[in-house]
């Protein structure tokens, strides 16, 4: 079968079920593009490379069907790298296929060359962010080099890879047997279990334990390891908490979860972690935040000992020692984990009394929540963000789906909002982008056609991606996007005023001339792009905002006007730049 490059691109694709691909068109992806319309595979532009990125990562992880995004040459790649970084940290499973220029003329500052070390450098600037990338100079072997992507972003630990592809290839044509177009006997099935061995040994340190504990991380999420992690915690009478990546991985309305721990924690959480004798830490990097800055005000190892399981080798052991170290995949992990326990201790878990823990959690949550109560409930105007997310909670609709910028919004809503879950809540976590959950928001929706997608963020993030609201009323996707307006980036301006003897620049938004605060019309900016648009000022409109929204089938931008002041968080770890100013204030 003779072929040009995209559409044996195209062809090995669909073979394998690729439904989207999401990107802009410029003159180095163009005759990419056009495979995948003769294929029927629908390609989703997006405003800027960055937006498209993070679009498949939302469709990823709301799928678990690898992303896939196409790019031009140079422009398009480099202002691709801050989605790729974060599909790396959080481990989604993206594809990015980017044009590159003309083997022939490298080397001779042609169009769209980088060339600032070495010639031709633009696979080598991007190579560094990729769990693995591949550099075409055979159209033949294109079949092999799109499996092995697919077998890379999925396998093990998940990450993006990267195909670069020179675009004088994409016009050649090769003969190509059609049975090599179907590669899916060439992408991976399955993940690998852990060791049964030292699960025995982690199945009698928790039958012994007095207080175990299992801490969920992300890993749970990407496994699907929810009912695993559920059936064993009623088995240990154990108390789930999790990390900010494994929030939404189990639901927080069931009695075992207690919500998640760190640096703003729930404090009651953080103390059953602290008491622990025994943790079962599942798919965690035990990063800065949720473990306090590794303080002990979280995690007390030792004493506590520690049981870890992790698909990626290096993380076991990586920020605390181990008791047990089990490389493999969450769910089957833990399904063998639970048959060991049923096989072999059952006489063991049929003794084990009501702990204690139950009550002291029931209290503090309600303690909690009583702190809380004076804020959810505030008439002050401009709006208390925290009443805001409480009629969210309130009118969440039962098939929504949050996904969450890394602004106060993240905190605040894992502080005072139950959780839903699995797969309802997808949360930024490691290179912390603001702006990601209006752009992930498309590709979630996407992918959970019958959900009705919430984004929440800060109207700094939404004015970092807006240009997503386009691409919502281009496709028809009926994301709402939840803007918790205080007219900047407060979060880094009170940082400045805190440490700096009351100085800040940048962080608020303001007319220089004047000193009058600043904020675009973000409502009349959606309708003009053809969406629907709603600014709320008062209380009494907080309500009224959120039925329409949810009773809608098109994209709606709801810009919430909230005071500055009640977005403090309440801490309750410490934090990394009290730690390195709060000895050195102005």
């Amino acid at each position: 079968m003779l072929l040009r490059c995209g559409e044996i691109l195209a062809k090995c694709l669909k073979s394998y079920g690729i439904e989207y691909v999401f990107g802009l068109p410029g003159h180095g992806n163009i005759g990419l593009i056009d495979g995948f319309i003769k294929e029927g595979i629908h390609f989703i532009t997006c405003h800027t490379e960055t937006i498209a990125g993070m679009a498949a990562d939302g469709y990823y992880r709301a799928t678990r069907k690898p992303g896939v995004v196409c790019l031009t040459c140079t422009p398009g790649a480099l202002n691709a790298q801050l989605a790729i970084v974060t599909a790396a940290q959080d481990c989604s499973a993206v594809l990015y296929i980017v044009g590159d220029i003309p083997t022939e003329f490298a080397g001779k500052t042609c169009y769209e060359e980088f060339d600032s070390t070495q010639p031709d450098g633009q696979f080598q600037a991007l190579t560094p962010m990729f769990k693995r990338s591949w550099k075409v100079y055979r159209i033949d072997l294109l079949p092999q080099y799109v499996a092995n992507a697919l077998n890379t972003a999925l396998s093990g630990r998940p990450g993006p890879v990267l195909l670069d592809i020179p675009f004088d290839l994409h016009k050649v044509k090769v003969d190509i047997p059609e049975e090599e177009l179907d590669i899916r006997s060439r992408v991976p099935v399955s993940q690998p279990q852990g060791d049964m061995e030292q699960l025995r040994r982690a199945a009698e340190l928790l039958v012994r334990a007095e207080n175990p504990l299992i801490y969920a991380g992300g890993g749970v999420r990407i496994s699907g390891a929810c009912d695993e992690v559920l059936r064993l915690a009623e088995m240990l009478m154990a108390p789930i908490v999790t990390s900010i990546a494994g929030a939404g991985s189990v639901p927080e309305s069931h009695p075992n979860v207690v919500g998640f721990i760190g640096s703003y924690g729930r404090s009651y959480a953080n103390e059953l972690v602290r008491r622990a004798d025994v943790i079962l830490a599942v798919g965690s990097k035990f990063e800065e935040e949720e473990t306090a800055m590794w303080s002990g005000e979280t995690f007390n190892i030792p004493p506590s000992k520690l049981i870890q399981i992790d698909i990626h080798p290096p993380e076991i052991g990586k920020n605390y020692p181990v008791e047990v170290g089990i490389v493999g995949d969450a769910k089957k992990t833990l399904k063998a984990l639970i048959e060991i326990l049923e096989a072999e201790h059952k006489a063991e878990l049929e003794r084990r009394q009501r702990p204690k823990w139950i009550e002291r959690v029931e209290e503090a949550e309600k303690a909690w929540m009583d702190r809380l109560k004076p804020e959810i409930e505030s008439d002050e105007i401009p709006l208390n963000p925290k009443r805001v997310l409480k009629a969210l909670e309130e009118y969440f609709p039962e098939n929504g789906i949050l996904v969450v910028d890394p602004s106060w919004a993240r905190i605040g809503l894992l502080q005072q909002f139950e959780i839903p879950g699995p797969d309802r809540c997808y949360i930024v976590g490691g290179a912390l982008p603001i702006g990601w959950s209006t752009a992930a928001a498309l590709g979630v929706a996407i992918g959970r056609p019958e959900a009705h997608v919430v984004a929440v963020t800060g109207d700094g993030g939404f004015l970092h991606s807006i240009q997503a609201v386009a691409t919502a009323v281009e496709y028809g996707i009926p994301v709402t996007w939840v803007v918790l307006n205080n007219y900047g980036y407060n979060a880094i301006a009170v940082l400045q005023r805190a440490y700096f003897g009351g100085r800040s620049t940048g962080g608020d938004f303001i007319v220089e001339e004047t000193g009058e605060a600043y904020t675009p019309e973000y409502s009349v900016i959606a309708r003009a792009l053809g969406a629907e648009g709603i600014t709320i000022k008062r209380p009494e409109e907080i309500d009224e905002a959120f039925e329409r929204a949810f009773s809608s089938k098109r994209p709606m931008v709801l810009d919430f006007h909230i005071s500055k002041t009640g977005s403090r968080l309440y801490r309750t770890g410490p934090v990394t730049w009290a730690y390195y100013w709060s000895r050195d204030r102005d």
